[in-house]
């Protein structure tokens, strides 16, 4: 039999069931790459470390960041050396505003969070994360029953609109980046990101 060569072990996040013989292939963690502008950056993870408390997660980058900002809390970096506010804690499921004295480069090795991570969203705006690598088109993986209903989406700089002829504006969700979701209604949701999607989106 021809030897099928990929990840043989199953803890790895790309365990191969066809793979007959291990290639060293295998990885466990996911790396999320940021490039921080002067300013403010909207950003999200989708991988996280085990540590989540702000001073640890922020240290790479603690000589140039002033503040952090999230749809129901803040944090801010006083005299330089301590985080002060109601902003504790790292959550998978928001987004953020990375408040930069000058542009740098933030690396976070962790466990993805997971393309099936589930969203709670109130009416109106609400600051989430985007929770896969890679880049993906809005209509295909916002749940059709919710296109309306959901009815605008803020980026960093970039928007799309609900309308009667389908979405306007930004056309792709990114890994990486956070977005303000406006709604009509509370609801929960998951993206639509199959499997293969997830794959091709990736390499």
């Amino acid at each position: 039999d021809e030897e099928i060569y990929g990840c043989t072990d199953e803890l790895a996040l790309n365990y191969s069931e066809e793979a007959t013989e291990d290639d060293d292939s295998c990885y466990y963690t996911l790396n999320v790459d940021l490039s921080l502008h002067e300013g403010a950056n909207l950003v999200s993870f989708y991988a996280l470390p085990d540590e989540l408390d702000v001073e640890t997660f922020t240290s790479p980058i603690f000589n140039s960041i002033s503040g952090l900002i999230t749809e129901s809390s803040s944090a801010y970096l006083y005299e330089g050396n301590m985080w002060i506010g109601s902003l504790q804690n790292i959550s998978q499921e928001d987004g953020y505003w990375f408040l930069m004295n000058s542009d740098d480069s933030f690396s976070v090795d962790g466990y993805p969070v997971g393309t099936d991570l589930e969203y709670n969203l109130h009416q109106g705006a609400n600051l989430i994360s985007f929770p896969a690598e890679g880049v993906y088109n809005l209509e295909d993986v916002l749940p059709e029953n919710l296109q309306g209903i959901i009815y605008g989406i803020i980026a960093e700089g970039e928007s799309a609109l609900y309308t009667d002829n389908g979405w306007i504006g930004l056309e792709q969700l990114s890994g990486g980046k956070g977005y303000w979701l406006k709604t009509y209604e509370d609801l929960s949701f998951s993206f639509d990101i199959d499997p293969i999607e997830f794959a091709m989106a990736k390499d």
